[in-house]
């Protein structure tokens, strides 16, 4: 499968479970949480519930219940934007614990070393004797 000529179908074997996935979600009802936390959708909760878990009714009463809590303590609480969390101190370590690191390879010119080597290489050509020679363009 590593071959010039069998790379393709290496490539769409790495794509079929996406693409089963996704057509099986199609199928799939929404999340109930979603609908009821976020939409405010109770009847279709109930139905995704129900085709989903294949409750009894006791039990489908006690996850409503679960969710209804849910969505009243959701509603109490203030959505925080993310310039409130680049402000707040209690994350301040934990977000230069992950920028540090991420952004080093940006600043030490590995990206423009392999810019640069993608530009030359279809420039050279090898010979026999394994030696490089440069073509004109």
């Amino acid at each position: 499968m590593g071959t010039g000529d069998m790379w393709p179908y290496l490539l769409a074997v790495s794509g079929l479970p996406a693409i089963l996935q996704f057509v099986s979600m199609l199928f799939f009802p929404e999340a109930p949480c979603y609908l009821y936390i976020d939409k405010g959708d109770e009847d279709g909760c109930k139905k995704a519930l129900q085709w989903l878990c294949r409750e009894d009714d006791v039990n489908l009463k006690i996850e409503l219940e679960d969710m209804r809590k849910e969505r009243e303590s959701a509603q109490v609480t203030q959505t925080k934007t993310m310039l409130d969390g680049l402000r707040d101190r209690s994350v301040r370590w934990q977000l230069m614990a992950m920028l540090i690191p991420s952004s080093g390879p940006n600043f030490c010119g590995i990206n423009a070393v392999s810019g640069r080597t993608l530009s030359i290489t279809p420039v050279l050509k090898v010979l026999k004797g394994g030696v490089l020679k440069s073509i004109d363009i």
